[in-house]
C-alpha cells in the first residue's frame, strides 16, 4: 500500500512540475505587448540558443531592408545549408515575399541565407543588422552570429529578448500577416511548393495570431508565439520546453484573466495647470485613457504633456496638445488636451520662451510630467 501512494506521488509530482526547471536550463516569459509588462516569468535573463526563432529577426531585418516584390538569386552557400527546407537551388530566382513565407512557415534554413545574402551580401553582414537592431528594440543579452538558428558558438539570446523581438515584430504588418498564415504556396510557373506553418498553436490555440518555432539537440524545443483576445495582445517565449504547445496555451490563458484595460485617465479630468498670458489655464483631458495592466495594478506610470504653439485667442474646449501616457518609461498611449479657460490673444511670460523652444518637425514642447496618482494611481 505505501508502495502504490510513494508511486501515486512520484507520478504527481512529476507531472505538475514545470517544464522549464532550473536543472533544464530552460526559461519563459509572458509578456503584455503594449506596455511590455512582465506577466509572469521564470530565468527570463538566462543566455540561451534560440534555433529557428532566430528567424524572427531575420525576417525584420529583411522587410526593413528591402521590398516584397523584391527578387533574389540563390547562392550555392544558402542551397547547401542542412536542415529543414524548402529545397532551394543555386539559380534560384525568388520574391522576398516567397522566401518570407518560406522562412516563416516551414523554418527554411535555405531561405534566411538568401535572404541575408540578398540584403547584404553576406550572413556577417546581415548579422550585424541583426545584432544592432536588437540593440535599438533593448535587447541586452542577445547574439546573432548567423540568420536560421543553427548551433553556433556565441548565438544565444534570453526569453526577455526574444519576447521584445516579437512585440516589435508583430508592428510590422507584412510579417504579422505572414507568422499568421497557416498555408501558403509557392508557384515559379514550373512547380508548386506547398508550405505548412509549423506552428501548431495557430491551430490548437483560438487566439494565437503568429510566431515561430525551433529546435536543435543544443536548444532543446524554442517557441515564440503572440495572442490576442478581447484587445489583450500577449507574448509568450519558452525555451528548451518539451511541452511548448501546452504550457503557451496555459501562460496565455493566464494572461487573458490576469490582464485588462484599465482606465487611467478619466475625460474631463486636469492633468495640470499652466500660466498663459498670465492666466492659470486647466490643462483638461479631452477623452478617456486605458492601458493593459495586469490585475489593474496602476503602478511605474508616468505622463507627459506637450503644448503646441497657439498664435490666437484660446477658447474653452480648444485643443492645446496632448498628454502621453508611459509605462516604465515606454510610451503606450496618448490623449488629446483642452483648454478649460479662456485666454485673449497677447504677449505673454513664459510663451515666447516655449515657442523658441519647440520643434519645427512635432510643434510641440514638453510642459511638465503631470502626477497620475491623483487619478487613484
Amino acid at each position: 500500500m505505501i508502495k502504490r501512494v510513494l508511486i501515486a506521488f512520484c507520478i504527481v509530482f512529476i507531472l505538475s512540475t514545470p517544464c522549464f526547471a532550473e536543472e533544464t536550463r530552460g526559461s519563459y516569459i509572458l509578456m503584455e505587448s503594449d506596455t511590455r509588462q512582465i506577466i509572469k516569468k521564470e530565468n527570463e535573463n538566462a543566455r540561451l540558443p534560440i534555433a529557428s526563432t532566430t528567424k524572427i529577426m531575420t525576417a525584420v531585418i529583411a522587410l526593413e531592408n528591402a521590398a516584397p516584390d523584391d527578387i533574389f538569386t540563390v547562392s550555392q552557400n544558402a542551397q547547401n545549408q542542412e536542415g529543414s527546407s524548402i529545397y532551394l537551388r543555386e539559380g534560384d530566382r525568388i520574391s522576398v515575399s516567397n522566401l518570407l513565407y518560406g522562412l516563416m512557415l516551414n523554418s527554411g534554413n535555405d531561405t534566411a541565407v538568401a535572404l541575408a545574402e540578398g540584403v547584404s551580401g553576406s550572413t556577417d553582414a546581415f548579422c550585424n543588422l541583426m545584432n544592432k537592431k536588437a540593440r535599438e528594440i533593448g535587447c541586452k543579452n542577445t547574439n546573432f552570429k548567423n540568420p536560421n538558428g543553427l548551433n553556433e558558438e556565441g548565438h544565444y539570446s534570453t526569453a526577455y529578448d526574444m519576447a521584445l523581438i516579437m512585440v516589435y515584430a508583430m508592428k510590422n504588418e507584412e510579417l504579422s500577416k505572414i507568422m499568421s498564415t497557416k498555408r501558403y504556396n509557392i508557384d515559379d510557373g514550373t512547380s508548386i511548393t506547398y508550405l505548412k506553418n509549423h506552428n501548431k498553436l495557430l491551430w490548437q490555440y483560438e487566439y494565437c495570431t503568429g510566431g515561430k518555432t525551433g529546435y536543435t539537440k543544443a536548444s532543446g524545443r524554442c517557441l515564440v508565439t503572440s495572442a490576442e483576445k478581447d484587445g489583450i495582445r500577449l507574448v509568450a517565449v519558452t525555451l528548451n520546453c518539451p511541452d511548448d504547445w501546452k504550457e503557451h496555451t496555459k501562460l496565455f490563458d493566464y494572461g487573458f484573466e490576469t490582464v485588462k484595460d484599465t482606465k487611467v485617465i478619466e475625460k474631463g479630468s486636469i492633468l495640470a495647470t499652466k500660466t498663459i498670458n498670465g492666466k492659470k489655464v486647466n490643462l483638461i483631458a479631452a477623452e478617456d485613457a486605458k492601458i493593459p495592466l495586469a490585475d489593474g495594478k496602476k503602478c511605474n506610470i508616468t505622463g507627459k504633456i506637450y503644448l503646441k504653439e497657439k498664435n490666437s485667442d484660446i477658447q474653452i474646449g480648444d485643443n492645446l496638445g496632448y498628454a502621453k501616457i508611459y509605462y516604465n518609461n515606454y510610451p503606450v498611449t496618448s490623449v488629446a488636451i483642452k483648454s478649460g479657460q479662456r485666454v485673449k490673444k497677447a504677449p505673454f511670460s513664459g510663451f515666447s520662451f516655449i515657442k523658441k523652444l519647440i520643434s519645427k518637425s512635432t510643434q510641440h514642447k514638453t510642459v511638465t510630467d503631470f502626477e497620475l496618482r491623483a487619478f487613484g494611481i
